[in-house]
């Protein structure tokens, strides 16, 4: 669709022909003083109401002042998605086009209602290690290298997804199918960025400074899933003030989830809700794999063996008994290993299971942004996407599974997820 732009060049800007249903106005540009590599860019979205988003995507490109050149900006300091009324982006000038100045260019901002058309990623930088006091955050429209194991080691790359609404759960007939996979429809009204691996086992080290995980061989654990950590080791026990969901969203300051909001500056920063974990994993399709396929067979599944390290998909050729110290045939796998869906996110089926916000109780809760059951009659709460020591049947998007929030589950760890404010 055609979108309204506005240019910038020094203290002046100029209007250009503008749609009817967005423009953006009061573009002002500064680069932050001493100078750096951030630039500043505040301007005004005005829409008519008739638009079918809530939010926009937002696209910066920077003319040299005799039009020989334009460079397009890729890396951000702050999320590059706008809404009605005031933005400020962050572009991160340096990042993208070392050398260049803002005072160099004529900035153009452009919206646009096709979010989907410009996906986002919001990378934290891990490599301070657990005794960082800070961990810089940075936004870009540049997928990550995923040849490069940088993207599950130093960094943690979360994806943006935009709201929207779907049908939780499970039809009657899907095969594999549980009783608590009744179906409900769910209207999220806040987009989120979540994690495009699983979290891994050296981006926990980076983080809390320990390697909880079973399967710890050297050789291999950095790019496979932390595994074995508890509800309580990621939010904190409710005696340490981490068990209040969804009455709050307070964690243990000292929890992973604390450590990372405390060095981020994230305050929404956390476990994903069921719906979110679940409207992320199917990322627009309505069968039982993300892959638009279906489970043929409830234990070893073709269409499963293509998308997640699971009970029959064996140890890959270079992994030996030795390796993994320990004794089962399988085990976990470098994350990425397998097919991601439509969002670009991996292993949401298999290798490990994920701890979701939710209390756990046999039926699904639908809704507009549902935070789940405020209590769980057996203490239980929700995990999801199955693991590598699981059947295909759990390999499907509408699984649910439980756990007590102490208990360090060997099958069992995490994503993240940052929702919009």
């Amino acid at each position: 669709m055609r979108a309204k732009t506005l240019s910038l060049f020094l203290a002046t800007f100029t209007i250009l022909p503008c749609v009817h249903a967005v423009e953006v106005m009061n573009v002002t540009a500064r680069q932050r003083w001493p100078w750096n590599n951030l630039v500043d860019i505040d301007f005004t979205v005005v829409t008519n109401g008739t638009e079918s988003v809530s939010e926009f995507g937002v696209a910066v490109t920077g003319t040299y002042a005799n039009g020989m050149k334009t460079v397009t900006a890729a890396t951000f300091a702050s999320d590059f998605f706008a809404v009605a009324g005031t933005n400020r982006v962050t572009w991160n000038l340096g990042a993208d086009y070392p050398g260049f100045r803002a005072a160099d260019l004529a900035i153009s901002v452009t919206v646009s209602t096709e979010i989907a058309e410009t996906p986002a990623y919001l990378v934290v930088d891990l490599s301070g290690g657990a005794a960082a006091t800070s961990y810089p955050v940075r936004y870009t429209a540049q997928p990550p290298d995923v040849s490069n194991d940088t993207c599950r080691t130093s960094e943690l790359w979360l994806r943006r997804v935009p709201a929207g609404s779907f049908t939780m759960g499970s039809p009657a007939d899907e095969l594999g199918r549980d009783s608590t996979e009744n179906q409900a429809a769910v209207t999220l009204t806040k987009g989120f960025y979540i994690g495009i691996f699983e979290i891994t086992q050296q981006q926990w080290y980076n983080v809390m400074g320990n390697w909880p995980s079973r399967y710890t061989n050297i050789l291999h654990r950095n790019t496979r899933p932390v595994e074995q950590i508890s509800y309580n080791a990621l939010r904190g026990s409710s005696a340490q003030g981490g068990g209040g969901w969804p009455t709050n969203s307070d964690v243990y300051a000292l929890s992973f989830i604390g450590v990372l909001r405390d060095r981020t500056g994230m305050e929404t920063l956390d476990l994903p809700t069921a719906a979110q974990w679940e409207y992320a994993c199917r990322a627009g399709t309505t069968t039982p794999l993300y892959s638009g396929a279906s489970i043929t067979n409830t234990a070893s599944d073709a269409n499963v063996a293509l998308l997640a390290r699971y009970k029959y998909s064996g140890a890959l050729a270079n992994e030996t008994l030795m390796d993994r110290n320990v004794t089962e045939i399988n085990a976990t796998a470098k994350v990425g290993t397998y097919l991601p869906n439509a969002w670009g996110l991996y292993d949401t089926y298999g290798n490990a299971m994920e701890w979701c916000l939710d209390w756990h109780e046999p039926t699904v809760t639908g809704g507009t942004d549902p935070a789940g059951p405020s209590s769980s009659s057996q203490g239980y709460r929700v995990r999801r996407g199955a693991s590598y020591d699981t059947t295909a049947s759990y390999c499907r998007s509408a699984f649910r599974w439980r756990g007590v929030p102490n208990v360090d589950f060997p099958t069992c760890g995490a994503r993240i997820v940052i929702t919009r404010q």
